[in-house]
């Protein structure tokens, strides 16, 4: 009873780890700290109704136990298969998650439920394409804003894109002009009125393809 119960609290306490945010990666500072679980291979994205096995090592580990292996709860995630204390499979569904597509799997310790690791990774459209149509090279300081289109090519939902503004260094926080009026495949870029010190003066726009958000355009350009 003792043995259950302390079980039960472990595998609450790495749920609730796990709901605070914690992205891919190592989870939890488990009961054994010599213990390390690690995910050997993270794609990112993995191609719409295929399957990938996903391997797992767990250092430190005196009774050699292995993990659990589960996904985040939803409808649409796929599912696993041959489940092993060292490997499962993944298959993917035949379309994306949606709106949503990110997936997180979870290969937790057996010895030790409050040790893990993650992988957070999306489901991929083979052949789907983000493009920005009317990309600029310079814009001054102060102009006039720009709106900018894109076309999503073999996308089976035709959902569009998601905008962000940044640098390759920095968050632009503002500094580098903003983004509004955001729509699937539109959105109008405000420039700064002062001229920005570096690297706020080379901010690039990004698309990401909401059905495969690995697929993305990038506009980068000059602030004069």
């Amino acid at each position: 009873m003792r043995v259950a119960i302390l079980f039960l609290v472990a595998t609450l306490a790495f749920g609730w780890i796990s709901s605070c945010g914690v992205g891919g990666g190592h989870v939890g500072v488990g009961v054994n700290p010599d213990l390390v679980v690690t995910i050997t291979n993270k794609p990112g994205g993995i191609p719409q109704g295929t399957s990938l096995v996903f391997n797992a090592t767990v250092s430190g580990d005196p009774s050699n136990k292995g993990v659990t292996w589960s996904l985040t709860p939803g409808n649409e995630e796929g599912t696993l298969t041959n489940l092993s204390p060292f490997s499962v499979t993944y298959n993917a569904p035949a379309t994306p998650p949606f709106p949503f597509n990110q997936i997180t799997l979870f290969a937790i310790s057996v010895s030790d439920p409050f040790n893990g690791d993650t992988e957070v990774f999306s489901v991929t459209v083979p052949g789907l394409t983000t493009t920005i149509t009317n990309k600029i090279s310079t814009i001054n300081a102060g102009g006039q804003p720009v709106t900018l289109n894109v076309t999503v090519a073999n996308d089976p939902r035709n959902a569009g894109v998601n905008w962000s503004i940044g640098t390759p260094t920095a968050n632009c926080a503002g500094a580098c002009g903003t983004l509004s009026n955001e729509t699937a495949f539109s959105v109008l870029y405000t420039p700064p009125v002062t001229f920005p010190s570096s690297p706020f003066n080379m901010p690039l726009i990004q698309a990401n393809s909401i059905t495969d958000p690995t697929e993305f355009d990038r506009d980068s350009f000059t602030i004069h």
